[in-house]
């Protein structure tokens, strides 16, 4: 999408729709108290979305979700431990 067409039905016309960091789709966490920007790329088409982190706040993004610990763990841990 960011090249200028939509990967699912080959239109241009494409948008971005700059990261706005008010509603829950325009930010991921990296801490308590911040978030990375994210921005919106919409094909005036079909309506194909994509979300795509801010470069500058890529290596926040990893050191803080790298930290957490996997979900898909936890129901695995949380069903096992239900097993014994």
């Amino acid at each position: 999408m960011k090249q200028g067409h939509c990967p699912k039905c080959g239109s241009r016309e494409v948008f971005r729709c700059a990261a706005v960091v008010r509603g829950a789709y325009d930010k991921i966490p990296t801490g308590p108290l911040t978030q990375a920007r994210v921005d919106r790329w919409v094909c005036g088409r079909c309506g194909y979305v994509e979300l795509w982190a801010d470069p500058e706040d890529l290596e926040n993004i990893q050191r803080y979700w790298a930290s957490q610990p996997d979900p898909a763990e936890q129901r695995k841990g949380g069903a096992d431990s239900a097993l014994e």
